[in-house]
């Protein structure tokens, strides 16, 4: 079953992605964070902190462990990645800390800032440097396992798939989820609708060509999971429009036991 036209928007931003990504993590950075906190909601108390890459430097706590996630995410953690058409926003409480950060790499300059784990791109890269600053390093685990959030080009795809931006950043993008998906797509039924080329790898909804008997048309094909960890069960949903305010779906739902998939709805 075709999934070209289902990526070309994934292809174009994973090309943009290469490009101005330049050269390998071995580009020199450095940055400046800036932490903001309040006091009664009015008074501000400003701390910056320096840190250096390749090789690590600064001030920043944890430099060493923030200096790899700058190599591995290179253009995110530098407020680099062009994300195209579409944002999402937060209202956060009055008082919530608010991190800056001024990062140059190699001869590109940015500065980006925010309240942590608010707006999407970018609440998770200031909440790494927040982790780091408060050496919180529980929750710094925690975030560091999210950075793929803003940086997949997946994610960074035009229209926006605004329900694996969700569930990516809700954590749901495990590597123990890809596998009980690539599991389930070895069920007979699914192996025959070529489901690995048709369905999105990770938790989420992405646009599809959905094969009819007459053609193809224009769908969206969505993962979900649940039981992930008793008895896992991954539904595969395929649906399309063919006329205003009607939708059709059709829908394979596989339970997982002992390393087998199998069809129960």
């Amino acid at each position: 079953m075709p999934r070209a036209p289902q990526f070309a928007a994934v292809a174009a931003a994973a090309a943009a992605l290469a490009t101005a990504g330049g050269a390998t993590g071995s580009t020199p950075v450095h940055l400046r964070i800036t932490l903001t906190t309040y006091t009664h909601f009015t008074e501000r108390h400003e701390h910056a902190y320096t840190l250096g890459c390749d090789p690590t430097s600064g001030t920043l706590p944890l430099a060493n462990r923030v200096c790899r996630d700058v190599a591995s995410h290179p253009l995110a953690m530098t407020g680099m990645v062009s994300p195209g058409r579409g944002r999402s926003v937060c209202s956060p409480p009055p008082g919530s800390p608010e991190v800056v950060v001024e990062a140059t790499r190699g001869s590109r300059h940015a500065r980006f800032g925010d309240v942590p784990n608010c707006n999407w791109p970018g609440g998770v890269v200031l909440a790494v440097y927040h982790d780091a600053i408060t050496r919180d390093e529980t929750a710094l685990a925690w975030d560091e396992s999210r950075l793929r959030c803003e940086d997949d080009p997946v994610l960074l795809a035009t229209p926006k798939p605004w329900v694996s931006i969700e569930a990516c950043l809700h954590g749901f993008w495990t590597p123990r989820n890809e596998r009980l998906i690539r599991t389930a797509e070895r069920e007979p039924h699914l192996r025959r609708l070529s489901a690995r080329k048709l369905f999105p790898r990770d938790i989420g909804v992405l646009p599809c060509r959905i094969v009819t008997t007459t053609g193809s048309i224009a769908g969206k094909c969505g993962v979900a999971i649940t039981h992930a960890w008793s008895t896992p069960t991954v539904t595969f949903t395929e649906s399309w429009a063919r006329r205003p305010g009607a939708t059709y779906r059709h829908r394979w739902v596989v339970q997982i036991a002992h390393g087998h998939a199998r069809l129960i709805s």
